[in-house]
């Protein structure tokens, strides 16, 4: 709903609401990509996926080829594992 919307500029939603960790990529209004990314849970027990998940932004500069890169991870035995990465360019 956040990139269907016309009186949204938005074209990356980050949650931690559910317990589902997830990155999906989808078109706004407009056709451009979008990231909805949701870290999911940090709680010890979950039945409904992984636990321990935390999702690590890192903007885009001034660099031509930069982009705004959300990485998911899992954190799991001492290691962060990778479980999804998404990037786009503003």
């Amino acid at each position: 709903q956040y990139f269907l919307n016309p009186n949204s500029d938005k074209r990356i939603v980050i949650f931690g609401h559910t317990h589902i960790a997830k990155i999906e990529v989808s078109n706004n209004y407009k056709g451009e990509k979008s990231i909805y990314a949701n870290s999911g849970t940090w709680i010890d027990h979950n039945s409904a996926g992984t636990t321990r998940n935390f999702l690590i932004i890192k903007p885009q500069n001034s660099d031509s080829d930069s982009q705004t890169t959300i990485t998911l991870y899992n954190y799991d035995k001492e290691v962060a594992n990778k479980m999804a990465e998404e990037s786009i360019r503003y």
